[in-house]
């Protein structure tokens, strides 16, 4: 009676642990999903769903996304207006919150800890990959691809062929949703070499080859899938979409950009001043656990566990990475890293446990209290990067194309000229890549996109005005022509210091 009651209780706790992971996101980001703002293609992709129905679609599947150009017109035909962007970041943000529970459940599964595994779900929710896929209303579905990912590690470790076939056409549909983020399947698997630490050598290289050959099919899948659409023409491939050719030059990028980013865990890198001493301070304590992990396998193992570890960690490092390594674009964002900072934190783990050997009883405390002290750290910086970097600035963006297209009068013909701003504008206290800090009105399209919103938005009733006005944007006004509306954003710099003393602390 006694068992059972213990057993009701830890189902019970587990269940409260998985309702605290699935809201924490909400409660951490709560300040940008409920700000007024939109970014970059959040406001093409609203307008395009009401006024070209289908044109999403058929970009997403250009870029070998199909799922994911079927999820954002869905949703995104139900909005009308920019007040309505919240929702998308209120589902990725659940989104976020459910890739942490089943990777709660996951490792529970494994054998992990309650303790570890709920500090470890919590931590993958605070990484700057969660931070995007949050304060970006059009990314929600790239979560929904990382939840295809680890379901699909959960239903093909039960071992069957049929659980087998289910995992890789989950692993599947994740890719053809957003291929980066289908490898959240690794995330587990690397838990698992740790778990399954005491079974034979042999046994765990099958059981990783198994995990690695469902992925690998999944992947191949859909590229085969794709290029048959390709070759059909049911779909136009975007010019974007080529393979590398050089993966030696390839991967001294991978090394240089995305994987020390992943390193640096919750640390940003910053394009425009320069990375800080955190983040490569950051950086290289994480990559030195790892390798105290890697020196512990040799001193209680020996070399042949070593070499193992050693081979583990490059294979799902570069496994987790596959498409941004195939993919002929050299362009790091951290919305692509997401499963790679899971596999690094996972080796990072290993590391404290190893190191924990060096104290009393220090594997048991060293890594819930290692884990705990980054959770508390990690957790208000998430949510003052995203406010910060991504709200605030936007906001700030939108409020000078509303307080311009303020002095538009309807008439006749009326011309709207937008002087876009350079990068270094950006009135945030950094950026990094298209994401972190950066502005949408820099490119040639954005404004436009943001413009004509904001007229739909402010004369409702006037269509034909609507389609009446021109908007024009450039880099500095055009000598001896006039224009109705003029909105200079190059005045964004102003507003830094306004920014700056909230954003002290966060690169």
């Amino acid at each position: 009676m006694q068992s059972v009651i213990r057993q009701r209780l830890g189902t019970n706790r587990h269940w409260l642990i998985a309702v605290l992971l699935l809201l924490l996101p909400l409660f951490v980001y709560s300040s940008t999903i409920f700000s007024r703002f939109g970014f970059r293609d959040d406001y093409s992709i609203l307008r395009e769903t009401s006024e070209e129905p289908g044109k999403v679609i058929a970009l997403c599947s250009s870029h070998a996304r199909p799922l994911y150009g079927w999820m954002l017109e869905t949703f995104f035909s139900q909005m009308d207006e920019i007040d309505d962007l919240w929702a998308g970041r209120a589902v990725g943000a659940l989104c976020v919150g459910g890739i942490a529970v089943l990777l709660y459940f996951a490792l529970l599964k494994l054998g992990w800890a309650s303790i570890w595994s709920a500090l470890f779900a919590a931590l993958m929710a605070m990484v700057p990959a969660a931070q995007v896929d949050v304060s970006w209303a059009i990314c929600w579905p790239h979560v929904v691809s990382g939840l295809c990912g680890i379901a699909g590690f959960l239903v093909a470790d039960r071992g069957r062929p049929l659980h087998r076939l289910a995992g890789i056409l989950l692993v599947t549909a994740g890719a053809l949703t957003y291929q980066s983020n289908s490898l959240f399947y690794l995330v587990p698997a690397a838990a698992g070499l740790f778990s399954y630490r005491n079974q034979p050598l042999q046994w765990r290289i099958r059981w990783l080859t198994t995990h690695l050959f469902v992925v690998g099919a999944a992947l191949a899948s859909a590229f085969l899938l794709m290029q048959a659409l390709y070759a059909a023409n049911v779909i136009e491939p975007h010019r974007l979409v080529t393979l590398e050719t050089d993966f030696l030059s390839k991967f001294d990028f991978f090394i240089s950009k995305p994987f020390v980013n992943a390193l640096a865990m919750f640390v940003l890198n910053d394009t425009r001043d320069g990375i800080s001493h955190a983040y490569v301070g950051f950086a290289m304590a994480v990559g030195f656990t790892i390798l105290a992990g890697g020196w512990g396998e040799f001193l209680q193992r020996g070399w042949r566990e070593t070499a193992f570890w050693a081979l583990s960690l490059v294979v799902l490092c570069i496994g987790a990475s596959a498409p941004t390594l195939i993919a002929a674009l050299r362009w790091s964002t951290y919305r692509t890293i997401y499963p790679l900072t899971g596999v690094c934190l996972v080796f990072f783990i290993l590391g404290l446990y190893h190191l924990g050997g060096l104290f009393r009883r220090g594997r048991t405390w060293l890594v819930p209290a290692a884990l705990a002290v980054m959770l508390a750290v990690a957790a208000p910086m998430a949510s003052l990067h995203a406010y910060t970097l991504f709200a605030l600035p936007q906001q700030q963006e939108l409020a000078m194309i509303e307080e311009g297209l303020g002095r538009l009068k309807p008439k006749g013909e009326c011309t709207v000229f937008v002087i876009r701003p350079d990068p270094e504008d950006a009135p945030a206290p950094g950026f990094y890549s298209d994401e972190f800090g950066s502005l949408s009105t820099d490119s040639d399209w954005a404004p436009r996109e943001m413009l004509k919103l904001v007229v739909r938005e402010r004369f409702p009733y006037l269509l034909d005005f609507y389609y009446r006005v021109n908007f024009i944007s450039g880099h500095r006004l055009p000598i001896r022509k006039s224009f109705d509306v003029v909105i200079d954003m190059r005045r964004l710099r102003e507003l830094r210091e306004q920014i700056e003393p909230e954003g002290t602390l966060l690169f």
